[in-house]
């Protein structure tokens, strides 16, 4: 999957319970690329979940919710936040129900991405206004 907004992507390569963002429009990515944020969701009920935050200045947020989230090849215009203190997979959640309210129904350069792409993440994506394009793919 490719998540765009403006002049700036996201690609996205699933592999197994294992899910690798590079940034930028790929069209093919080799196993020796190293992927800019890598999330692991092992388990019999893994799962992740989190937001892309595209900023003006043309770099991207991951704010992680669910997840194991590492910054594998780390660049300063794509990282993962830590607004709301995430430790152990987990986030403040008075902070983080704080921002959510903040944002019901204006999402706009934000995308809620989850480890199943489906249609309850489409429908909470529009639901929720949000402008970033996405593009399905197939990428090996």
């Amino acid at each position: 999957m490719i998540y765009t907004y403006g002049d700036v992507s996201v690609t996205r390569v699933d592999i197994n319970a294992e899910t690798n963002f590079y940034l930028g429009n790929k069209k093919k990515i080799s196993y020796f690329d190293k992927p800019d944020i890598q999330v692991k969701w092992p388990g019999r009920d893994g799962a992740f979940k989190c937001y892309l935050i595209f900023h003006d200045d043309q770099s991207v947020e991951l704010m992680p919710e669910m997840g194991w989230f590492a910054n594998p090849t780390p660049k300063r215009q794509f990282y993962i936040s830590n607004r709301f203190n995430v430790t152990k997979g987990k986030v403040d959640n008075a902070a983080y129900i704080h921002w959510m309210d903040s944002l019901r129904g204006k999402f706009g350069a934000i995308r809620m991405v989850e480890s199943s792409p489906n249609d309850d993440e489409n429908h909470r994506n529009l639901d929720n206004q949000s402008t970033v394009k996405v593009l399905k793919v197939n990428l090996k």
